[in-house]
């Protein structure tokens, strides 16, 4: 049955909007902890652990429930409770005492396990079966009817050739024989709903031709097959720094169906089992080299530019390579005659995506970044958004800890993390503490693939189903959302090590005359310097570490899309005074920007695509310039 279907419903008042019920069982127990029908709701069943908040209070209403809570949060606790009364609660729940396997084999694990009071609510589940079987019977009964009707109107089969020969009606009569049981048993003896068949592949084939068409069809064969509530939600935000010791306010605003969690679960399970396979096809890349990777394209290529300019003043000789969403974006002097002379080099990216799985799912946005990331040749990469401005050298990062022995390396947010419980438990994994990290700020990311192949892919698989599940179930609609919480679930969900650098973003703007301040630009800081502060417990030069990022978030770098502001003539810098500058980053950074942004309006030989018709930007960035300089 579809899962999308929901033919049972509830006939009692007040339910009539309710959409319905995938199953008969699902809606036997709608009726029974809803209206008190069928005996009404089971005994709770509370938690065997007497320090625990479940022990008491309203319990679980369902034995699987309270398996899966002493699964999850329970295991491997020391302090247990007295055996006999741990036997005597489990024993309550017709099992002995181990996890057992969810949905999966829940047909031949619970085969024996079926307790006295289950025994009711089985007959009347069997019942409404019985009812629907009837039902069945009838639609097929009418139909064979409509086809008895035509029969006469067809009239007799033509013959197109000579009589058939009798000696051949026993062996064609033992094939059909044959293939009616060989079909009655694979539909009488099915796989599991959840299970999913292994995706073939050649092993002898070159990594680069049979990656990519493997990846996507794993990509397929794992996609969850059930929807998210259409509900839009959006989680309060908490700002990371401000808040108390302990902070713990995760809320969990999805109404997920349990059927639909199992799915999510099943899907998520089967995946990361393959991308563990190191048998199976591996992302093509060259192995200890490094580079930066980043994505632009229509308005971001201007300030691409202005930033790539940036960090050659900062001494980096890293490579680059710039991914393109699609081939309208390339523009021929940007990627032919300007970029190469930066290092740098254009790559479509549906290009080689559409030649490998033509049928996949449009990959744009935010899903960009971990399928370029996935793509890159490069071994040590430094992600950096388009206007990201590197203050230090960025291959500097990828020489010491804790990249050297982590191999990911993310930076925070404002804000506390606003991921729903639900994908804990989609994942199988524990749930941290909100206190324990800020949410994430993608806008540089250091990774190796080398040491973390099996966590890109499923970052892949986070942001493929992203806009469809994981985006929301990640964010819950808070600031932001989007890719940036991908990274750590997808290392958390897998074990596998990475490094938050702890020390807050700082933020820097301008005064208004009446003192208000305008936050413009966001700071992020050296991992290598918050590594020994934090961990080894070593003293800085400074008071924090040393910045190493500087994000124009408010202003973009386009001289195309310069702020009314600015047209104006106002003498308003973008991030604070000279002197400020000096002092944060020995220099200042701000006049930098603002001589590659004039170079970019006035000293190409080229008009960027995002300004066609225009012919007052080199005018008016140059009046800018002179006015503030």
């Amino acid at each position: 049955m579809d899962k999308h279907e929901r033919p049972h419903k509830c006939s009692v008042a007040g339910c009539e909007k309710l959409s319905g019920f995938t199953y008969a069982g699902g809606l036997l127990r709608h009726e029974r902890e809803v209206h008190n029908l069928h005996g009404g709701p089971r005994a709770s069943r509370k938690c065997p652990y007497a320090d625990c908040k479940r022990s008491t209070g309203i319990g679980f209403t369902r034995k699987e429930n309270l398996q899966e809570h002493l699964r999850r949060v329970h295991r491997g606790v020391e302090d247990r409770p007295p055996k006999l009364e741990l036997e005597l609660e489990l024993g309550a729940l017709g099992g002995s005492g181990g996890s057992r396997k969810r949905r999966r084999n829940s047909l031949e694990g619970d085969a024996g396990n079926i307790s006295d009071e289950d025994t009711d609510d089985t007959q009347d589940l069997v019942k409404r079966l019985k009812q629907d079987v009837m039902v069945l019977q009838k639609k097929v009964q009418r139909l064979e009817n409509q086809v008895a009707s035509l029969v006469p109107r067809i009239g007799p089969p033509m013959m197109l050739g000579p009589p058939f020969p009798r000696y051949y009606t026993i062996p064609i009569a033992l094939f059909l024989l044959v293939s009616f049981y060989a079909l009655h048993n694979h539909l009488t003896t099915s796989p599991p709903k959840h299970a999913r068949p292994p995706i073939k592949y050649d092993a002898q084939s070159s990594r680069a031709h049979e990656y990519w068409p493997y990846f996507f069809r794993l990509l397929a064969e794992a996609s969850p097959r059930c929807a998210l509530p259409h509900k839009a939600v959006e989680a309060p935000i908490n700002g990371f720094a401000d808040s108390s010791p302990g902070f713990s306010y995760r809320p969990n605003l999805i109404d997920l169906p349990v059927e639909d969690l199992d799915e999510l679960r099943e899907a998520h399970s089967w995946f990361v089992s393959q991308i563990k396979d190191s048998s199976r096809p591996q992302p093509p890349f060259t192995p200890g080299t490094s580079g930066i990777v980043t994505a632009a394209g229509g308005e971001f290529l201007p300030e691409l530019v202005v930033c790539l300019r940036m960090l050659r003043r900062t001494g980096s000789v890293l490579p680059v390579e710039v991914y393109l969403e699609s081939p309208a974006e390339y523009e021929d002097y940007v990627c032919e005659s300007l970029l190469p002379i930066l290092n740098a080099r254009c790559l479509i990216l549906t290009d080689a995506l559409d030649d490998a799985f033509p049928h996949r799912h449009n990959i744009t946005r935010y899903q960009l970044k971990a399928f370029a990331l996935l793509h890159s040749s490069f071994d040590h990469i430094v992600w950096l958004d388009a206007d990201e401005i590197p203050l230090l050298a960025p291959e500097t990062h990828l020489k010491t800890e804790p990249f050297l022995a982590r191999g990911l390396v993310t930076w925070p947010d404002y804000w506390a993390t606003t991921a729903s419980p639900l994908f804990y438990e989609i994942a199988s994994t524990k749930i941290p503490e909100v206190a324990e990290r800020a949410s994430t700020e993608s806008g540089q990311l250091l990774l190796s693939k080398s040491q973390h192949l099996a966590t890109l892919q499923l970052v892949a698989y986070y942001n493929y189903y992203g806009p469809s599940h994981y985006y929301r179930l990640l964010s819950q609609g808070a600031v932001g959302e989007g890719d940036k919480e991908t990274f750590l679930a997808a290392a958390e969900s897998l074990g596998a090590p990475f490094y938050s650098v702890a020390e807050n973003i700082e933020t820097i703007g301008w005064h208004d005359e009446s003192g208000g301040f305008h936050g413009t630009g966001m700071v992020q800081h050296d991992p290598s310097d918050d590594y020994r502060a934090r961990v080894l417990h070593e003293s800085l030069a400074g008071s924090r570490p040393r910045r190493a990022f500087l994000h124009s978030s408010r202003h973009k770098l386009n001289a195309g899309r310069l702020p009314e502001t600015w047209k104006k003539e106002i003498n308003q810098r973008m991030w604070g005074p000279p002197e400020a500058m000096v002092e944060k980053f020995g220099e200042d950074v701000e006049r930098a920007a603002w001589d590659e942004i004039l170079y970019t309006a006035c000293d190409i030989p080229y008009v960027f695509q995002d300004w066609k018709g225009r012919a007052d930007v080199c005018e008016d960035v140059r009046r800018v310039h002179e006015s503030m300089f």
